[in-house]
């Protein structure tokens, strides 16, 4: 018979405890009592449309459609809107046996430490009986070295909001989460207490569980994977060349060369899915580029949009095109390719697709599609299937170990 991946009746308890040493451990010492009744709570949660993604190409979406992201940072969130999230990434969990990389809210991505923290506020504003919003804090930090112990006990509703309350404490003081939480001695590992949380929110629905039963062993396929999530790093060009302030040095950039400049206005026109003539597409071009006054800043911002605004999704090949990218709000790498190529081509700059056989950061290799677009006399790196990348840079997968098949106008697969 399979273990299940978690024994949780309601897990996400542990996560706050009652006093924290140092900038790594939180400890408690408040005992648990076992004459409270287990229950899952009761009250119906509404789903919203989530995104739960992993930027690397190897994995896959949650259920629910992608939506597009906002870059405005949100200050508050509802606890319901907290609690649907918490849904949401228990059903990612399950399928996956990991975390994602981050959760949307509101069409902004929060990392997995920003999640937690909010889970955690919103467990003790609900033990508090406190139906105020949450108020968001941004750029919470990873935890050092994550590590943990096995671990089967139960939990009282008391005790889990004293941990919550702790771990909000915990992050307030040194914007980050701790490695583990330690409870009688036994350390719980970080991304086991995030899913715990998790799954205490997702049973809570109007009121908390008296108690919650937990069961979980250190090497548990979850605690394998830190979830990572951080903000975009855009290039900034040497003030001396305005318009070629990238390295054409640089493995995935190349140089122009001459027998290319007699070509440019092939990289310039509209294909069957570079659909860059599209009044959507020129509308949107426009509008994302109308305060750049130069090639790259137009190009950086064109980046930015399509970074932020389509998830990325493991498929084969193209599915949608440029203009269906846009409307879907997501696409896989030909498809981000796609849209990515057709914005710039609106806006008058030349760019190419790129397909090669990638080694990934996950350790996985896979064909990939990426853009190249003409700033000054370089050919830049437009990859935009994770955040972990920037305009001129690439960070998801192995730039030294990939297999280059071509540089194309049209990308016809």
């Amino acid at each position: 018979m399979k273990k299940p991946l978690l024994l949780i009746v309601a897990c996400f308890i542990l996560l706050s405890v009652g006093a924290c040493y140092g900038s790594n451990v939180c400890d408690i010492e408040e005992n648990i009592n076992d004459n409270e009744d287990d229950s899952d709570g009761s009250g119906n949660i509404n789903n919203i449309k989530l995104s739960l993604n992993n930027n690397n190409n190897n994995t896959n979406n949650s259920n629910n459609k992608p939506l597009s992201v906002n870059t405005v940072k949100p200050k508050t969130l509802s606890q319901k809107e907290i609690i649907n999230v918490a849904k949401a990434l228990n059903s990612y969990v399950k399928k996956n046996k990991k975390l994602p990389n981050y959760v949307t809210i509101k069409k902004y991505k929060f990392s997995i430490a920003e999640f937690s923290y909010m889970a955690s506020k919103t467990v003790y504003n609900k033990y508090k009986n406190l139906k105020s919003k949450i108020t968001v804090k941004h750029n919470i930090k990873n935890p050092s070295k994550p590590l943990g112990d096995n671990f089967k006990g139960k939990v009282s509703k008391k005790l889990y909001s004293t941990y919550a309350k702790s771990i909000v404490n915990f992050i307030d003081k040194n914007n980050r989460m701790p490695n583990y939480l330690s409870y009688k001695g036994v350390k719980v590992q970080y991304q086991t207490y995030v899913y715990w949380f998790s799954r205490l929110l997702e049973k809570s629905g109007s009121k908390l569980p008296k108690s919650f039963s937990l069961s979980i062993a250190k090497n548990n396929k979850i605690n394998k994977y830190l979830p990572k999530y951080s903000s975009q790093k855009i290039v900034t060009p040497s003030k001396s060349k305005e318009d070629n302030g990238f390295n054409d040095n640089y493995k995935l950039n190349d140089k122009l060369t001459k027998k290319e400049k007699n070509l440019l206005n092939t990289y310039l026109k509209a294909t069957k899915n570079c659909q860059s003539t599209n009044r959507i597409i020129k509308e949107l071009s426009k509008s994302i580029t109308k305060k750049c006054k130069t090639t790259i800043a137009k190009a950086t911002a064109i980046y930015k949009w399509v970074q932020k605004n389509i998830d990325y999704v493991l498929y084969y090949n193209t599915k949608f095109g440029a203009v269906k990218t846009k409307t879907k709000g997501y696409g896989n790498c030909v498809d981000q390719a796609h849209i990515s190529a057709s914005l710039y081509r609106a806006a008058g700059i030349a760019a190419r697709y790129v397909h090669g056989k990638c080694k990934f950061t996950s350790g996985v290799t896979y064909g990939h599609v990426w853009v190249q677009v003409l700033i000054g006399d370089t050919w830049v790196v437009s990859d935009t299937t994770s955040l972990r990348n920037s305009l001129g840079n690439v960070k998801n997968w192995d730039m030294n170990k990939y297999l280059l098949k071509g540089k194309y106008n049209e990308i016809k697969f």
